[in-house]
């Protein structure tokens, strides 16, 4: 998926930090996709409950969802 490069941004929704004091950004693909979308749409992430603030959040939770119902990857089985 990043092959061909990524551009990082600014969440202005959410703090700079994240509970582990690690910087928080929005990652794109050299397409333009959410690269945490993509992910969740495979079915290889979920969303952080606690990022609810996140300018992505609810497309991300519709990938997720979306993976969890057509049962792709593995990520979503531990949640629950």
């Amino acid at each position: 998926l990043v092959a061909n490069g990524i551009e990082l941004f600014e969440d202005l929704g959410l703090p700079a930090m994240d509970k582990r004091r690690r910087r928080v950004y929005r990652v794109s693909l050299s397409s333009g996709r959410s690269l945490a979308e993509e992910l969740a749409r495979g079915g290889y992430a979920w969303p952080d409950p606690d990022a609810g603030a996140a300018l992505e959040y609810l497309s991300i939770v519709g990938a997720a969802t979306e993976a969890r119902v057509l049962n792709h990857g593995c990520v979503w089985r531990s949640v629950q």
